[in-house]
């Protein structure tokens, strides 16, 4: 369950980080553009590839919209094709990158290769939203509020799936592999709405 814990940990950081990050940009063009008004959200999409991903994964879910509605976030998500292993280093060998990465085991080709820029400058300007002890604080607010399962980072792995393969989970933050079985039990149940983020 630790792979669970961290997953999760880097899902949320990831979805907080990219709305801390287009606020920042909003609040950039706000400062530019005398046609922005304060409240709305300036759409931006961020690409990203994840060597986990096995089909294709659009941004359209309603977790997804409701996302990009609070942040005018999307994701254009990206993965390899039948199992390619050279998208890491044709992307490497290109220059061309996409906004984030999940490159697992290619994570060093890309830190070797300069492709991985620190963040740490900008977070310290404009990461309001990620510093760790406010996601702490954020878990505990949802958790008092109902909406964070007591057992997240408690149950059992078979407790777990059996909970996902019911229906009851809204969303998840581990590779498909991980739960692969119970999302097809739903959409042979006929429920491919109660599938997750």
């Amino acid at each position: 369950m630790n792979v669970v814990r961290k997953t999760l940990f880097v899902l949320l950081a990831t979805v907080v980080a990219l709305s801390g990050f287009a606020e920042g940009q909003k609040d950039q063009k706000a400062a530019t553009s005398s046609k922005t008004t304060a409240g709305t959200k300036t759409p931006i999409t961020f690409t990203f590839f994840t060597v986990d991903a096995t089909e294709d994964m659009p941004f359209t879910d309603p977790v997804a919209k409701k996302i990009t509605e609070l942040t005018g976030v999307t994701l254009k998500v990206d993965r390899p094709v039948a199992g390619d292993q050279q998208a890491i280093p044709l992307m490497i060998a290109s220059g061309q990158y996409p906004d984030l990465i999940y490159a697992k085991g290619d994570l060093t080709l890309l830190i070797e290769a300069g492709a991985v820029i620190p963040l740490d400058d900008l977070i310290a300007k404009r990461g309001k939203y990620i510093i760790m002890y406010r996601y702490y604080k954020w878990l505990n607010q949802i958790y008092h509020e109902g909406l964070l399962d007591p057992e997240s980072f408690t149950q059992k792995e078979d407790v777990w799936e059996a909970k996902i393969a019911s229906g009851r989970v809204l969303g998840i933050a581990y590779p498909r592999w991980g739960y692969g079985d119970a999302r097809t039990s739903l959409i042979q149940q006929g429920m491919p709405e109660r599938t997750y983020a």
